[in-house]
């Protein structure tokens, strides 16, 4: 079953994406890319660091996106 939340400021009221916007998704991509392929390593060593790699660009990420809809990047 699908839920929907409803809050005051959707995200999706602001489609507009700048330069900037595409640049830092360019940028992230890029970055959790890498981080997957380091996950994905035969040694022990490199596949935790790549691990923590992939949770801290997602996290960073959603961060920004959360920053961005809220307004604090314009």
């Amino acid at each position: 079953m699908l839920t929907t939340a409803k809050t005051d400021k959707m995200a999706t009221s602001r489609p507009n994406m700048t330069v900037r916007d595409h640049v830092v998704v360019i940028i992230y991509t890029l970055l959790i890319w890498l981080s997957i392929k380091l996950a994905f390593t035969p040694n022990m060593w490199f596949t935790m660091v790549g691990w923590f790699l992939l949770w801290s660009n997602w996290k960073s990420f959603d961060i920004y996106c959360h920053k961005r809809a809220a307004g604090d990047y314009d």
